[in-house]
């Protein structure tokens, strides 16, 4: 039986679960993310949409998901994704495992991708996956690379601060683009990093981005979250909108 107050937090559920002797550790977790996230469920309008926007202009999308939705919905038109994912159990420092379009995972150092030969964001859609992927697993790994207890969020944040975990390689779309923020808070600390990069690296700019949260987050500034104000600090434009209503929105403004 897992305390009412563990349930409500899942990084601290997931700590509960790895840490509780008798639920086996490490790799009982990972088994049972396994089989809650490895299931082909059905992806989402939003994930169609972008799908269908990949198809016609590679993208460079960050997402905190584990599962595998958007880089099936993306093959799903044909087009191409290569998936790159911090890997927070290496004890060497920072490396990413990186599938170029769903070939097996190769490691690789987050300053050396865009040397790699085999790197084309021109031609390949790039999913870079800030928590890790249930997806994605070397066969021989009973761990799991990804982000869910918060000894690993602790440990991701020590890592960020002492090494770059941002690919170089993302350095130019990360100056020059604006960023389109789905269902996201400031109090995702891969977020509020995430920006902080992107301040740092733009520097003075009008350039905005925007940011849609649901009804959630609507609530939210009514109560006066700081939240709301903090984005704007950050040149990001905040929409209190699910993404369901956004697709609708925008099917009815460049209907298919």
């Amino acid at each position: 039986m897992v305390p009412d107050h563990v349930a409500d937090d899942l990084s601290q559920m997931a700590e509960y679960f790895e840490r509780c002797p008798t639920l086996f550790g490490r790799p009982s977790l990972h088994q049972h993310l396994q089989d809650a996230l490895g299931a082909q469920a059905d992806w989402c309008p939003i994930h169609e949409y972008l799908a269908k926007v990949a198809a016609t202009k590679p993208l460079l999308i960050f997402t905190t998901n584990y599962d595998d939705l958007m880089e099936r919905a993306i093959r799903s038109t044909g087009a191409q994704c290569d998936v790159i994912m911090y890997t927070p159990h290496h004890h060497e420092g920072v490396k990413l495992l990186w599938c170029p379009d769903g070939r097996e995972p190769r490691e690789v150092l987050a300053n050396a991708l865009a040397a790699e030969p085999d790197y084309q964001p021109t031609k390949r859609t790039t999913l870079f996956k800030l928590h890790g992927s249930i997806a994605v697993q070397p066969q021989d790994d009973e761990q799991g690379h990804y982000v869910a207890t918060l000894d690993d969020y602790a440990q991701a944040l020590v890592q960020m601060g002492r090494e770059q975990l941002i690919p170089t390689a993302f350095s130019e779309p990360m100056e020059k683009r604006p960023f389109l923020f789905l269902g996201y808070s400031l109090r995702d600390i891969n977020v509020r990093h995430l920006l902080t990069e992107i301040t740092a690296r733009r520097g003075r700019t009008t350039m905005h981005s925007v940011a849609f949260q649901g009804s959630a987050g609507r609530a939210a500034v009514d109560l006066r979250d700081i939240d709301h104000e903090l984005w704007n600090l950050r040149g990001v434009k905040i929409h209190y909108v699910t993404c369901d209503e956004l697709v609708a929105q925008l099917k009815r403004l460049d209907p298919p």
